[in-house]
């Protein structure tokens, strides 16, 4: 589904799709283990932004 969305060659299509789906679930996952941390204090969307964030930059 995500491979519709990409700009660019073809040929690397899936590549690009790949990668930004393992992003999001690293994000995810580094929000996740945010959350438990904070014992669920802290609201884990905000927590998700905050390191999808990071990773653009």
């Amino acid at each position: 589904m995500a491979e519709a969305r990409i700009d660019g060659p073809a040929e690397r299509t899936m590549l690009r799709a790949t990668a930004i789906v393992a992003a999001a679930l690293s994000c995810l996952d580094t929000a996740s283990e945010a959350w438990i941390e904070s014992d669920g204090a802290d609201d884990l969307a905000e927590l998700y932004d905050e390191a999808v964030a990071a990773v653009r930059g």
